[in-house]
């Protein structure tokens, strides 16, 4: 007598993640039309993320698949004004309107010698090999199927570029805007590449404008070369009917430098997949998050940091606020390879939680095959003091005032980290309008 398993068909893919037609290769040249190839053949292997999926175990993208999303692209009625109360008063800035670059909207002029910042089709069609060979990376394309979705939609985005010996004193703005003038998913590419003993500063800026739903699903690649210093700090305003599934890829090689900072705020569902690999001796990585959830929305943050070289840095701070009945998830990998000796990694991951209908994931993890290192890791959930509280009650501070006080001490330590002023007031002022949209300020 024989049984027999039942296995479970794959589940459809969904029309607005189908191999792209042919139309979309038009006016691409070949290699750029191979890379596209390649990234759905990825993507084709990974099948359409779900539950059953270990990664994916704490976040359903069910609601995504029944919406009719149609490519976006094409002509917008968006202007500077619109614009203007998401930019910082000054500095250069790059637009991208539903994954097209926007050069009527972008202020790209009077940029320093070996500074460029521009649009990414144009290097592609113009056959740049340097920016064909970054975005061709095999680990991304064979661990997450976004990346590799968003490589196979690859139309345009932004190549933020220096050249060796540059230092940027400003800040460099990237804007990616979604029309929200009907259901639209774009793929955006931000390329940010620094040559050796560079300095720079990036503000990259999600906007949702408009009512109907939108799916955007980035990517952003940051290749710093050695002794290279930059900043970055991404912020999500996709409120209202805004969903995000993005990914960061960061290569840092000997004696580079970089802090990354993300703030996720909303009420729909957010997707970060972060990645960075130290490959090099002396490279230093801080990465930290601030998940700000309310409704019902859902912010899912998953980390993998690679130390391959010996001397390596690395520091993880990523903190959730929830309230209501939202959803936050965390998942933080770090790897520390055989030959990374003398590696120092640090992770954290701590919840303020408003609600007792709130729910928070929280997963670090770290895989050591080096015997010489220093590394921790640690995650927290709890409500606001009540201690504290009442501290603030014997000193005349009504109750209201303290847990604003106290929400914003505990955001305090990861914008802190940010050594751009204006970068830093942008981040306060992204968290006190959540707080505004929340009722908890």
């Amino acid at each position: 007598m024989s049984s027999s398993v039942e296995i479970s068909p794959a589940p459809p893919v969904p029309q607005w993640a189908a191999q792209p037609d042919a139309a979309s290769f038009d006016g691409q040249t070949e290699a750029w039309a191979n890379l596209r190839r390649k990234g759905y053949a990825a993507f084709s292997r990974h099948g359409f993320p779900t539950t059953r999926m270990e990664a994916w175990r704490n976040t359903s993208l069910a609601h995504l698949i029944d919406i009719d999303f149609q490519l976006a692209g094409g002509d917008h009625n968006i202007t500077q004004a619109q614009l203007k109360p998401y930019l910082l008063p000054d500095g250069p800035v790059a637009v991208l309107v539903d994954g097209i670059f926007s050069p009527e909207l972008s202020a790209t002029g009077g940029l320093p010698a070996g500074m460029t910042l521009s649009s990414l089709a144009s290097a592609l069609q113009a056959g740049d090999t340097s920016a064909l060979a970054q975005l061709d990376d095999e680990q991304a394309l064979d661990e997450y199927p976004f990346s590799a979705l968003n490589l196979a939609h690859l139309r345009d985005g932004v190549w933020l570029n220096l050249q060796p010996g540059t230092q940027f004193e400003g800040v460099a703005q990237i804007l990616v805007i979604s029309t929200g003038s009907r259901p639209t998913v774009s793929f955006p590419r931000l390329l940010i590449t620094v040559g050796e003993n560079t300095q720079l500063t990036v503000l990259e800026r999600y906007i949702h404008l408009g009512e109907s739903p939108s799916l955007t699903i980035p990517e952003t690649d940051i290749l710093c070369q050695q002794s290279a210093v930059v900043e970055h700090l991404r912020l999500h305003d996709e409120n209202g009917a805004g969903d995000h599934i993005g990914s960061v890829r960061a290569v840092l090689r000997r004696d580079s430098h970089l802090r990354s900072i993300d703030i996720s705020t909303g009420r729909r569902l957010i997707r970060n997949d972060i990645q960075g690999r130290l490959a090099e001796a002396g490279a230093a990585l801080e990465m930290s998050g601030l998940y700000l959830v309310d409704g019902s929305g859902h912010v899912d943050n998953h980390t993998r940091l690679d130390h391959i070289a010996p001397h390596t840095t690395s520091a993880q701070n990523y903190k959730g606020i929830l309230t209501d009945t939202a959803r936050g998830v965390f998942t933080g990998r770090v790897v520390v390879h055989p030959e990374a000796q003398k590696t120092v990694a640090r992770q954290t991951n701590r919840n303020l939680m408003l609600s007792d209908k709130a729910r928070v994931h929280t997963d670090p993890q770290l895989e050591i095959f080096a015997n010489d290192v220093k590394c921790n890791h640690g995650s927290t959930v709890g409500q606001i003091d009540r201690d504290a509280l009442f501290y603030f009650s014997t000193r005349g501070i009504d109750e209201e005032t303290a847990r604003r006080l106290l929400i914003h001490g505990f955001t305090h330590e990861v914008v802190a980290t940010l050594r751009n002023a204006a970068l830093r007031d942008c981040a306060e002022s992204a968290i006190d309008g959540w707080l505004e949209t929340a009722g908890l300020a």
